[in-house]
């Protein structure tokens, strides 16, 4: 297992990486960007609200929530099962 690039001194990271404290040159820079291309993250797509929404009420626990929650609002306490349901949201 090798050492992780941060916990290494300036000197060792630039050999590593093979570079130097000024940085690479343009004929360098050019290499590596043909070689690895651009560095830049992949958009990906927004999970809608709903969606999350949906994950989060259907954990085991939210469940047993939702479910007390409405056995508090059929017996006529209202506030109770408000507290209940803003434990999940």
């Amino acid at each position: 297992m090798s050492t992780p690039i941060y916990s290494l001194r300036v000197s060792e990271a630039c050999e590593a990486l093979e570079t130097s404290p000024q940085g690479l040159s343009s004929a360098e820079a050019e290499t590596r960007l043909s070689l690895y291309g651009h560095n830049s993250l992949s958009k990906q797509e927004k999970q809608p609200v709903w969606e999350k929404l949906l994950q989060e009420f259907i954990h085991p626990p939210a469940l047993v929530l939702l479910i007390v929650g409405f056995a508090a609002l059929l017996q006529s306490d209202l506030v109770l099962a408000l507290i209940i349901w803003s434990i999940i949201l």
